[in-house]
């Protein structure tokens, strides 16, 4: 009699632990992607890792969410070149971006938690994301000018941390929102 135990993608992907696992490095490799996808400004330039964060927010729990950026940050921190145009290490992550990046891994979960709260009370899931994704803004651009103002001032911090990234905050947020505003209604459209 011989038994055969086969390995085959279908049972790795079936196991519990390997799909987190999955989901973590998509949501590494996307926060890397992101990273790459700039607008050169100084001090902070400008990305698309707040699009991919929000992502990350309103498709994987709390905890995920947080699991996910903590490991893209760890990877960056111990030399993978994960950050902003291929950049790594301690001393970049203590840089003028260390706020923000600190900001991601907070504000990812409570955009999650805040999402589904508001997204059971308004019918229009297109003002639920709008307003997690506005509140997950003010936590990475808060802790991120926080940051900023020990390196280059207060005044400076503000100007160059915060209010250029108004204008294209608010463009990155009405397109995120729009965008899941009608994923959401396709989705449940197709569920009927």
């Amino acid at each position: 009699m011989t038994v055969t135990n086969k390995k085959t993608l279908a049972n790795f992907i079936a196991n519990k632990h390997a799909v987190v696992v999955v989901k973590v490095m998509m949501g590494v490799i996307a926060l890397f992607a992101g990273a790459q996808i700039i607008i050169p400004t100084q001090p902070v330039p400008v990305s698309m890792q707040t699009v991919v964060v929000s992502i990350i927010a309103f498709t994987y729990s709390p905890r995920l969410s947080f699991a996910t950026i903590l490991t893209y940050l760890t990877a960056g921190i111990v030399g993978m070149p994960m950050f902003t145009k291929l950049s790594s290490g301690l001393y970049f992550f203590l840089g003028t971006t260390g706020g923000y990046l600190i900001g991601m891994l907070l504000a990812a979960p409570v955009m999650g938690i805040i999402n589904s709260r508001l997204s059971e009370k308004f019918t229009k899931r297109f003002l639920a994301g709008f307003f997690s994704c506005l509140i997950g803004h003010v936590i990475i651009y808060f802790l991120g000018v926080s940051w900023l103002t020990t390196i280059i001032g207060i005044k400076q911090a503000i100007y160059s941390g915060f209010i250029v990234f108004i204008p294209t905050g608010l463009v990155k947020i009405l397109i995120f929102s729009s965008l899941y505003h009608y994923i959401t209604g396709v989705n449940r459209k197709n569920a009927l």
